[in-house]
């Protein structure tokens, strides 16, 4: 699970005071993201990425090109998607 964020550092924090241990973090074409141990809520780490700009248009990107998507070449790089 994944949370695109308009308040990173509020997001991390709340979840953190919740209990949730942060155990990794660093930053993906300058956003910066984290892992949050929630296994014991969900069963899964949660991801929180900083909704940037960039990554905005990113993920606008990606959903626009999956909403065409016919069922064929399920694994794809981010090059073969971007053209």
């Amino acid at each position: 699970m994944c949370i695109a964020s308009k308040d990173f550092a509020g997001d991390v924090a709340y979840f953190n005071a919740l209990g949730y241990e942060t155990v990794q973090e660093g930053s993906v074409g300058g956003a910066r993201v984290v892992y949050l141990d929630t296994r014991s809520m969900t069963g899964y780490m949660l991801e929180i990425i900083e909704f940037t700009p960039v990554a905005e248009v990113l993920f606008g990107a990606i959903a626009e090109i999956c909403s065409h998507w016919d069922g064929k070449d399920a694994w794809r790089s981010m090059e073969t998607l971007m053209g």
